[in-house]
């Protein structure tokens, strides 16, 4: 399972910078959401990307939260934080005995 995005650590061809999101933090690293920008790693689309993808179930301050594989604008996947996973709605409706509400909507995998 894909994990959540961090901002300075993960990378989408450039590294990850967290900006949409000022603070919910892992590990002292903001989450990645859509719209945050990703370091120029060349040119054209690859010049100024920001991410582009986050899952619409998971969101912080109403913006869906990136994590691995999710696309940037320049078409580079990113990387994310295996320890703090997140399942695809796809997962999740493969796998519900893996899934456990917390606090309403928002749903965690519990690794055993």
């Amino acid at each position: 399972m894909p994990g959540v995005a961090t901002g300075n650590v993960d990378s989408a061809g450039g590294v990850q910078i967290s900006q949409v999101n000022p603070f919910y933090r892992i590990n002292t690293e903001n989450v990645v959401v859509e719209g945050d920008v990703v370091a120029g790693h060349g040119d054209g689309a690859h010049a100024s990307p920001i991410m582009a993808e986050g899952e619409p179930w998971y969101r912080v301050n109403n913006i869906n939260v990136s994590r691995e594989g999710h696309l940037a604008t320049c078409g580079h996947p990113t990387t994310g934080r295996n320890w703090y996973q997140l399942s695809s709605g796809a997962y999740a409706a493969a796998n519900p005995t893996q899934i456990k509400a917390r606090k309403g909507t928002i749903f965690m995998v519990v690794q055993e």
